[in-house]
């Protein structure tokens, strides 16, 4: 493959491939168009603003009021990894981690699908949160905790639920305790809709790509032990 990074385009004399940095990006790591935009916006460290398209010819679009994205996955990336803290902790994670341990979910796995846990506590993220300075506001609008101002997520196992390029766009929580339901999951966002979402795609992508074939399974577990196996 020739690379140039003077005119920022590549070519594969093998395959007959080639184009600029959003095709090599797409075809890369599997993106549509926009995604591959997102990504190397992300990379580079420059916010991309939504726009609204305009009602009439001719008029000017203005930005969007609507709920940023960016900043969602931002803050879903910070609850993953004090999910992940929290599993890792000596005394807090030690019977999720032993619960973990019986249903045979290697180490690996644990930190391939980011596991977590939130602890039995109605308000440790939002206090761990507020200490941060992230804004409550931006907590309820990626469903991290309730109009209650309460934690969504209490004493539960946690899987972070990524989309195709990697991004934590939601989260999914098992009970530890078996009171209330089994499992719940983030509500609807502008990153995350349950029914558009497939759990284990990011890690699954490429073998799907080159197989053609994908393997779909209730749940979380059933997903993570599948790949464990090696059936994606």
């Amino acid at each position: 493959m020739n690379v140039s990074s003077v005119k920022q385009i590549f070519k594969c004399f093998a395959c007959g491939a080639g184009g600029d940095v959003f095709k090599f990006v797409q075809m890369r790591e599997n993106l549509t168009f926009p995604q591959a935009i997102q990504r190397l916006a992300e990379r580079a460290g420059i916010k991309l603003k939504p726009t609204r398209r305009a009602k009439d010819k001719g008029q000017t679009q203005e930005p969007s009021e609507d709920i940023d994205p960016n900043k969602l996955a931002k803050v879903n990336a910070w609850a993953a990894k004090y999910f992940q803290q929290n599993l890792h902790d000596e005394k807090k994670g030690k019977q999720t981690r032993d619960y973990i341990a019986q249903r045979q979910i290697t180490s690996q796995s644990v930190k391939e699908y980011q596991l977590g846990l939130a602890i039995d506590s109605p308000d440790d993220l939002l206090r761990t949160a507020k200490a941060k300075k992230i804004p409550t506001k931006l907590l309820e609008q990626a469903g991290l905790i309730t109009a209650q101002h309460q934690d969504k997520f209490i004493n539960r196992l946690m899987f972070s639920i990524t989309d195709v390029t990697g991004r934590v766009i939601g989260f999914g929580g098992r009970t530890l305790d078996e009171t209330g339901a089994k499992y719940i999951n983030s509500p609807t966002t502008p990153l995350f809709d349950k029914s558009n979402s497939l759990y284990g795609l990011e890690q699954a992508r490429h073998q799907i790509v080159s197989t053609g074939t994908a393997v779909v399974v209730e749940g979380y577990t059933d997903c993570i032990m599948a790949h464990q196996f090696g059936c994606t």
